[in-house]
């Protein structure tokens, strides 16, 4: 064959490779040209969203987290039922009303794999559940800059879709509640009490304003009232890494634990609790249990966040008179 000859087989040869290639990739006649919603009702009217987190290849999948709508509020049955923050659902709310396209950018099932949508290699699969109970499912992939490749369950056809991306929908319950469950100001507070295993209670009372100790202000000292307050501030506010779930055994050590009591009046109104600290977690380092009287979780929290009540002294709050 003559090099004339090799030179036209090899332009022949290229030319289709770039034929097909230009089909598999060619958006859809049918695909449509006006904008349409691949979510037909707002997302936060949805009864429930169950987000598969990011798998590849071979991979056995997480548990899944779960979001469902209870009354006017929103629930996570995957952590015990615990209540979703509405303030942290709502940009998942805004990515999902997103979902907008147009024509498909590939229609062949090859693609998806490359695309970040296939059944076994994406970053995330969404079920969503319609307020008529339907089910729509849907993969959701990377694509450059603020961008998602999405495909429907149930179709070849890829779409790309600006201002959302796999990161815009997190697949962790921690990102849709409250950490901070316990959330009091230290001058609402009239008393605490901190009772320790085998030590005397540490009690601080207050009264116009004014932190006192009673039975603990040695002799000639007073009490130094913005380390009061920031003790009670610290003792009364707490966060939590995750609910634990409803069932308190003996293992969990809340019988030996630390016991906190508070009394307080918001706007008026009097009120009061108590949590204890339970035991270490097992293989959880440095995390505890703790349990309130206010609410029928038990959490997990770090020991760290909770030293003012396990053993924090206060020979140091006081100075001389």
């Amino acid at each position: 064959m003559t090099t004339e000859a090799i030179n036209r087989a090899l332009a022949i040869t290229l030319g289709v490779q770039a034929l097909f290639a230009t089909i598999a990739w060619w958006p859809s006649a049918s695909g449509p040209a006006d904008a349409v919603d691949l979510i037909e009702v707002d997302a936060a009217e949805l009864s429930q969203i169950t987000i598969h987190s990011r798998i590849l290849q071979g991979e056995v999948p997480d548990d899944p987290l779960v979001l469902k709508r209870d009354g006017d509020s929103w629930i996570i049955p995957s952590s015990f039922d615990y209540p979703a923050s509405q303030a942290n659902l709502d940009p998942l709310f805004e990515a999902l009303d997103k979902l907008v396209v147009r024509r498909p950018i590939a229609t062949q099932a090859y693609n998806h794999t490359a695309m970040d949508v296939h059944e076994n290699e994406r970053s995330r699969k969404l079920d969503l559940v319609m307020p008529d109970g339907d089910t729509i499912s849907l993969y959701v992939g990377s694509a450059e800059g603020n961008a998602a490749h999405v495909r429907l369950a149930d179709d070849d056809d890829v779409y790309r879709v600006r201002g959302v991306n796999p990161s815009s929908i997190p697949d962790r319950a921690t990102r849709y509640f409250d950490r901070d469950f316990q959330k009091m100001n230290s001058k609402d507070v009239t008393s605490v009490t901190v009772q320790r295993p085998g030590q005397p209670p540490i009690t601080f009372q207050r009264a116009e304003e004014i932190w006192t100790m009673p039975g603990r202000t040695p002799p000639g000292k007073i009490l130094n009232q913005p380390g009061a307050d920031a003790f009670v501030q610290s003792v009364v506010n707490l966060r939590m890494m995750e609910p634990h779930g409803t069932q308190v055994t003996p293992e969990m050590g809340f019988d030996t634990g630390v016991v906190v009591t508070w009394e307080a009046s918001v706007d008026g109104a009097p009120t009061s609790g108590e949590y204890r600290v339970g035991s270490e977690i097992p293989n959880e380092n440095g995390r505890v249990y703790l349990r309130t009287n206010q609410q029928p979780w038990v959490f997990e929290a770090l020991s760290s966040q909770l030293q003012h009540a396990l053993e924090r002294g206060v020979d140091d709050l006081f100075d001389d008179a």
